[in-house]
């Protein structure tokens, strides 16, 4: 079995090749640009059982000298990331999630102590400001048998003409 720190560097390897590509992508009217300095790639657990491993990355100019780059493991404090780049001035405004379902990595299954074979559901979520600036992108890979997803939010009023209000 190999040591979980190696297996955790080559998740982090994969999420953070993802991850720039899916900035760049977001970004097409926009130069490209490198990720740096991601947050460091954390298990999550319920008690001892890990139920996912997740983390986000940010263009480097959006997080210089906040808590974000602060190399102490864990959220960024009190209203994590969404706080920080929100008191740096950058106002979420929006963010898609993808979801797909997959057999687990031989390192995710040691990561999430999970029997080989068995699923995990990746999420993909990428936040923007209202302009369209992104200004996270976030891998998470889950425990299919242990985690779950509520969404919650208004269905747009289709009935309405545009500009009428009610």
């Amino acid at each position: 079995m190999q040591p979980l720190k190696m297996t955790a560097a080559r998740v982090m390897s994969r999420v953070v090749n993802a991850v720039s590509a899916a900035m760049n992508e977001a970004s097409s009217s926009r130069p490209p640009h490198t990720v740096r300095n991601p947050t460091p790639l954390r298990v999550v657990k319920e008690g001892s059982q890990p139920t996912h491993i997740l983390t986000s990355c940010y263009r480097p100019e959006h997080v210089e000298g906040t808590r974000i780059v602060d190399p102490t493991p864990g959220p960024a404090g009190r209203g994590g990331g969404f706080r920080v780049l929100y008191d740096a001035g950058y106002e979420i405004d929006h963010m898609q999630e993808t979801l797909f379902a997959r057999v687990s990595t031989a390192e995710e299954t040691q990561l999430l102590q999970l029997s080989p074979g068995e699923w995990v559901v990746e999420l993909h979520r990428t936040t923007c400001t209202a302009d369209g600036t992104v200004v996270e992108v976030a891998i998470g890979v889950h425990a299919a048998t242990r985690f779950a997803w509520t969404y919650d939010f208004k269905v747009p009023d289709s009935a309405k003409a545009e500009g009428e209000s009610k």
